[in-house]
């Protein structure tokens, strides 16, 4: 069983540039409807919003993980080759 506090599927891609019309236009082309993104409050994420999709950010700022109620896992990241 799935919680629903974990998302179900995670896309990461490129996007042409940290504009709100390149965000809006990846929004319109991969997002099913009624999806509910989540961003880290940059500006440009207000495309999400101008395509019509429900959309939260969650400010991080120089916070750890461990700091923030809405991360309950850690972080991963993997490097390039």
């Amino acid at each position: 069983m799935i919680s629903k506090a974990r998302p179900l599927r995670v896309k990461v891609s490129p996007v042409a540039a940290f504009t709100i019309d390149a965000i809006k236009h990846r929004a319109q082309v991969n997002l099913l409807p009624g999806c509910d993104m989540r961003s880290d409050g940059l500006n440009c994420f207000a495309g999400i919003i101008d395509a019509n999709y429900a959309h939260a950010d969650i400010v991080v700022g120089s916070c750890k993980p461990r700091d923030m109620p809405q991360v309950s896992t850690p972080c991963r990241t993997a490097a390039r080759p």
